[in-house]
């Protein structure tokens, strides 16, 4: 309310944490030249080299050769660079982006394709375009995301002792034999219940041949703090994922559910997995992307990057939206507990 003390509180959304990124990844800022375009030299063009000054550019000959002679290409020809704006840059990089890291659980084929993911992720965080209240931030996340980037997937780069290497679409082995595979991974923010839902699709393969699918959910509460937003895990749930099949007589889960829930924790992002206590700052967000900067102790300097994805996309039998959509439904409004902390009780 207008002069109240939350009115007059300092925006959620300015976090006052450093900026990432090593000098090996930082990203110089871009300057764009709009006033004369680029000139480029070719082995015709004149030049003081060659005993005088250039001659003005009315007396100058076109170069011979090029694409368009009978002579083909000599290596006398010119270039026209196009000309963007800076504007046009940065969504090129964000687009580059999403084509190079399409889901968080796939690992990048090579260190090359890591180390240019990781500057186009510094690059969105230097342009810090964030909600300046808490209204526009409730507008900014509400709905469905899609987590495309995580460096702790997999245990993280190198990974963590006990977490198996991922094959490059980021299956993993198992113990026994199988193969478990994951589908989609993401989150959804619901504002109005201050509430969100982490999910993640797998498939598990085993070696007797059966297959099992189910999606591994974290519902958490959040409030709005000095820093970004507070996350305090409520509960996680494992729920079969898909429509069983006609006649099929597999169970919904392996006999051994605990080294299948040991797999998914060690595998999924630490902080998508347990993001309890965690304070996360809204670094860059716009209409289809957006990008979480973790300032906590448990997880700071982690950044996640979400993009705008629905549930009904590439649903193919899953059945995670309406899992999705019945487990706020059975929910309150999130309050936040402090003693929820100390009891382990959850918040309602």
């Amino acid at each position: 309310m207008p002069g109240s003390a939350a009115a007059r509180r300092s925006p959620a959304f300015f976090p006052s944490l450093p900026t990432l990124g090593s000098r090996a990844f930082s990203v110089s800022p871009l300057v764009c030249r709009r006033s004369r375009p680029a000139v480029v030299a070719t082995a015709s063009s004149p030049s003081p080299a060659d005993g005088g000054p250039l001659p003005p550019p009315s007396e100058q000959q076109p170069p011979s050769g090029g694409f368009g002679s009978s002579g083909g290409v000599d290596g006398s020809f010119r270039t026209a660079l196009p000309l963007m704006s800076q504007t046009e840059v940065l969504a090129a990089g964000r687009k580059r982006l999403v084509e190079l890291a399409t889901s968080a659980m796939r690992p990048a084929p090579n260190d090359d394709v890591r180390q240019v993911v990781e500057s186009l992720v510094t690059s969105l965080q230097r342009q810090g375009q964030r909600p300046l209240t808490d209204m526009f931030a409730d507008l900014a996340l509400a709905g469905e995301w899609a987590l495309i980037y995580s460096p702790t997937a997999h245990g993280g780069t190198p990974p963590r002792e006990g977490t198996s290497l991922p094959d490059a679409d980021g299956s993993v082995k198992v113990q026994d034999g199988g193969v478990l595979s994951f589908g989609r991974i993401g989150q959804t923010v619901v504002p109005d219940k201050r509430l969100l839902v982490n999910y993640a699709e797998w498939t598990l393969r085993a070696v007797d041949g059966a297959v099992y699918s189910g999606v591994m959910f974290i519902l958490c509460g959040y409030r709005y703090g000095p820093s970004g937003w507070e996350v305090q895990l409520l509960e996680h749930q494992l729920r079969p994922g898909r429509d069983e099949l006609p006649g099929s007589t597999t169970s919904a889960f392996p006999a051994n559910v605990e080294e299948l829930v040991r797999i998914l924790t060690r595998t999924l992002p630490r902080e998508f997995f347990d993001p309890d206590g965690a304070q996360v700052g809204l670094a860059y967000v716009d209409p289809s992307m957006r990008l979480d900067l973790f300032g906590d102790t448990r997880y700071g300097g982690v950044r996640n990057v979400y993009v705008r994805r629905t549930l009904a996309e590439d649903a193919d039998g899953w059945r995670t939206a309406e899992m999705v959509a019945e487990i706020i439904e059975r929910r309150d409004v999130y309050v936040y507990n402090p003693e929820a902390e100390k009891t382990g009780q959850p918040s309602e």
